[in-house]
Formats: C-alpha cells, sequence, structure tokens
C-alpha cells in the first residue's frame, strides 16, 4: 500500500510541475499509457534490482527545472508522510491511542502510521541501492541541492525521460 501511495504520489507531484506520465512500476505491476490506452502487466522479474517501484514521467520544458524536479522527487516521501498523517488523524477521531492496538482497526492504522514515517524517512536519506543504478529519493535532493544534474549524461528537460 505504501509503495503504491509512494509512487502514485510522484505522478501527482510531477503532474502539477508540469510533467507527463509515462509508466509507473509497484512490485510486478507495470502501469503505462500506450496510444490512448492505459496498459497493465505483471512481470514476473524486478525490473530494477532493489527498487520495488518507480515513476517514469516525460520531464517537459518548465519555467523553473531544478524546483519541479524536486518537487517531483520529494512527492513519494511527502505521499508517505501523508499516508501516516491521514492514518493518526484517523486514530484521533476514532478515539484510539497510537500504539495501543486494541481492535483490528487500532492495529492497522498503528502499521499504516508506522510503516509511513518509517519509509518516508528511509527514502529521504540520501544513499544508492547496492546492487543497482537507482539512488534513494534523498540522494537525487541532494545532488539537485548541489547543482548536480539527474539522470543520464546529456540529460535536458524535454529529451528524456526520468
Amino acid at each position: 500500500m505504501h509503495l503504491l501511495c509512494h509512487e502514485l504520489s510522484h505522478v501527482l507531484a510531477g503532474h502539477l510541475v508540469g510533467f507527463r506520465f509515462e509508466r509507473l512500476a509497484v512490485g510486478p505491476l507495470l502501469l503505462w499509457r500506450e496510444r490512448g490506452a492505459w496498459r497493465l502487466e505483471w512481470t514476473r522479474l524486478a525490473l530494477h534490482p532493489g527498487v520495488d517501484g518507480w515513476a517514469r514521467m516525460e520531464v517537459r520544458p518548465v519555467r523553473h527545472p531544478r524546483r519541479a524536479m524536486a518537487l517531483f522527487v520529494a512527492g513519494g516521501p511527502l505521499g508517505n508522510f501523508a499516508a501516516a498523517g491521514v492514518a493518526l488523524a484517523l486514530q484521533g477521531a476514532l478515539g484510539h491511542r497510537v500504539g495501543q492496538g486494541g481492535s483490528p482497526v487500532a492495529s492497522f492504522l498503528d502499521a499504516v502510521l508506522f510503516l509511513g514515517v518509517t519509509i518516508g524517512l528511509t527514502n529521504v536519506v540520501p544513499f544508492r541501492i547496492p546492487g543497482s543504478t537507482f539512488a534513494t529519493d534523498g540522494l537525487a535532493l541532494l545532488r539537485l541541492a548541489r547543482g548536480e544534474r539527474l539522470g543520464p549524461p546529456g540529460f535536458e528537460p524535454g529529451t528524456n525521460r526520468l
């Protein structure tokens, strides 16, 4: 659930800054749009070792490309934190106390809260995933803050995909 939330939050953030959706992978599911129709495929093998999900957007020319890219990258962890916030608010509204359990609903909300914060924080820590070319969102944000480019050599908005 959090993986889907994370990747959809990247897509939403990308859409809000003017990027165009291309593909989304969550676990073994791959979603894309082709010739005006949505396609969904079940893949048996991991597309990228060490990575269970990703969102690919066409990076279109925008007024502030570095800011737009940072918002796109930050969208994933922000989605995890938002889901955790919703779980916390629901616990309060239902009169549950965090970590007290007591019912299946309270335990579920505890899990959503814990995983949302944990996954969100893990994703903002800058490191490269061992055995993969992919890095955490935190490393991408750090690279943007340092003025480095994201993507392959020669990457320019509108000419390559992220």
